[in-house]
């Protein structure tokens, strides 16, 4: 080669690698390194996060069954009660009164002349009587009494848990689809012990489990644990042998840490413990507790049985400690205490239960869209993309069915909901990307790309020099 031509080829060489560099390099290096960023609906994300509550809505159907008597009392009874409502300043819940007799799943409202005003709710149905005077007949009264029973006494207790449904009671355990609860037999010393927890369950359980599935999907197990020391020290026992356990006991009466208390679970695991204190610390009771038991805010309950002479627990045996456990159950539900009607209660927990489900699911994309934000380099994959249309799209079919009534679809649309919302704010590769910062990219491309590009720069800038010399 003539040594004329060295410097023309050498600065084809140096332009071919710069090119490949600049058309093949950069483009894949770029390609391989971007981060996809699956397109959200963040207008819709925001507004269900600001809106949610405004949104919500409820109207429960009440069926007025006065016949002809009282041709005027359904308008009249939905005048007083909107009325008293809004003095309440409730808003999004309304009674929606309408003539005639409903199925046995709707409320109906009876009417019946009597020697005096007032009213009987039925213990196990959806039934109210209502007796009244021809007095209050004759004054007009009706709507008005109609609105104090239904407004004052029958969903009393939802309605002022429906206005202050921002401020959840600490002690109830936050909604999802499914729980799962542990029933536990932890004995304090090593004596033989036992329990018929299953036929138990079976008799006494099973039938509260099964009219909860409707709010939720319920799993259970159970287990025996011996040597089951206390968390805390046991006060010493009075004039008669009784180990009494203060208040200020129960805060240490759990040992985390040596009982087997952990849950393989995703969803939240309720515990019911029935604990059997050693031969050495019995019997043992708790001050001012007419069951023997307490409850832990958002995590279970505990009663304190002391060993019976057979060291066994028979079914019928355990008939109060799971009466108990039940009612412990639906104070971390969030059930009302009142009517004493079960299909109330639970009406009323499935209605509540889907507006926090739909309160939390709309944070939940408000707290996605303001996490995407803050972090512009996260990943945000197509199943987060699929998760947030779901929710979207779920809460507003829970919202639609609400407003009309249909309160079973309505909840598990808002489970749906939560559970979608949960999902893509919890995906796994955003997680991973949040604690990812962009110094590692530094770190990993540096190496690689610093000694090639100084290679690259310098024969360019030999070329050039000699390319103005030639001139």
């Amino acid at each position: 080669m003539k040594e004329d031509e060295e410097p023309k080829v050498r600065r084809w060489i140096v332009l071919c690698f710069v090119g490949c560099m600049a058309l093949l390099g950069v483009p894949m290096w770029l390609l391989t390194t971007s981060i996809y960023r699956a397109p959200l609906n963040y207008g819709l994300m925001d507004y269900y996060d600001n809106n949610i509550e405004s949104d919500i809505s409820v109207e429960i159907p009440v069926y007025l069954n006065a016949g002809q008597e009282f041709p005027d009392l359904v308008e009249a009874s939905q005048y007083v009660i909107d009325k008293e409502l809004r003095d309440m300043d409730v808003h999004g819940w309304r009674l929606q009164m309408r003539p005639g007799r409903g199925a046995y799943t709707d409320y109906n409202v009876d009417f019946r002349l009597g020697e005096e005003d007032l009213f009987v709710v039925s213990e196990v149905g959806r039934d109210i009587l209502v007796v009244h005077t021809m007095e209050m007949v004759g004054t007009g009264e009706i709507p008005e009494l109609v609105s104090t029973v239904l407004l004052e006494h029958v969903f009393k207790e939802e309605i002022e848990m429906f206005r202050h449904r921002q401020n959840t009671p600490a002690e109830v355990v936050g909604y999802s689809p499914k729980y799962h609860l542990t029933f536990s037999l932890f004995a304090g010393g090593g004596e033989p012990i036992s329990w018929d927890i299953v036929p138990a369950l079976e008799e006494h359980f099973t039938p509260l489990r099964q009219s909860l599935a409707r709010v939720a999907n319920i799993t259970v197990d159970t287990q025996v644990q011996h040597y089951s020391s206390l968390g805390g020290d046991v006060p010493s026992p009075n004039e008669y042998g009784e180990y009494v356990l203060e208040k200020n006991n129960l805060a240490t009466f759990i040992n985390f840490a040596d009982w087997s208390l952990t849950s393989i679970h995703s969803y939240p695991t309720l515990h019911f413990i029935l604990y059997v204190p050693s031969h050495e610390q019995s019997p043992m009771y708790i001050r001012n507790s007419s069951t023997n038991s307490f409850s832990v805010p958002q995590w279970g309950g505990v009663m304190i049985r002391n060993r019976p002479k057979s060291g066994h627990f028979s079914s019928q045996d355990l008939l109060p400690v799971l009466e108990t456990f039940s009612s412990q159950l639906l104070a971390l539900l969030g059930a009302p205490s009142s009517p004493n009607s079960p299909a109330y209660r639970l009406d009323i927990l499935s209605r509540i239960s889907t507006v926090r489900a739909l309160t939390a699911a709309a944070s939940t994309l408000g707290s996605l869209h303001r996490l995407s934000q803050s972090l512009p380099n996260i990943a945000i994959p197509t199943p987060v993309l699929y998760g947030v249309q779901e929710a979207c799209n779920n809460i507003q079919q829970s919202l639609r069915s609400l407003k009309l009534g249909e309160f079973q679809s309505a909840i598990v649309r808002a489970g749906e909901a939560l559970q979608r919302s949960e999902s893509a704010f919890f995906d796994k590769m955003m997680v991973q990307q949040v604690f990812f910062p962009e110094e590692h990219k530094v770190a990993i491309y540096l190496p690689l790309l610093g000694p090639a590009s100084v290679v690259l720069l310098m024969g360019s800038l030999r070329i050039l020099k000699e390319y103005k010399q030639s001139k």
